[in-house]
């Protein structure tokens, strides 16, 4: 929420950006006004789905490798950008009970993904930019 909120003090619900806020769209995944399944509920599931590694290793040691699956799904795909921040941030921030660190790296073809990233660029996604950490 910190890399992308505009408006900080508000809550997401009583927020007037909220029809067009990344966070709230990913976190916070309103409910259609048409929809006909889910009507009795407030949010939606999450548009994206971060996948275990394979082996399903819940810790690591330091230098050993740790792999895991991201799916993005609907519009959620357009914000790629501020989910690849975002991994990068909490690895450098570190997660976990231990606030482990980790160094996020990509394996595969990476063209496919490259205007995606580039976008980040336009849309002033990160760190220093007008919806950055602020800092």
């Amino acid at each position: 929420r910190r890399i992308v909120c505009a408006l900080r003090g508000k809550e997401c619900r009583d927020c007037l950006l909220r029809d067009r806020c990344i966070y709230a769209y990913v976190f916070e995944t309103p409910v259609p006004d048409d929809a006909q399944m889910m009507r009795k509920y407030t949010v939606a599931p999450h548009p994206f789905i971060l996948e275990p590694a394979p082996d399903n290793q819940r810790t690591c040691k330091e230098g050993e490798d740790i792999s895991f699956g991201l799916t993005l799904v609907g519009r959620a795909i357009d914000y790629l950008p501020y989910f690849i921040y975002t991994l990068d941030e909490l690895g450098r921030i570190g997660i976990g009970k231990g606030r482990g660190k980790y160094e996020l790296r990509y394996e595969g073809d990476f063209e496919p993904f490259r205007p995606h990233i580039r976008l980040g660029e336009y849309v002033h996604a990160g760190k220093g930019s007008s919806f950055g950490l602020g800092r």
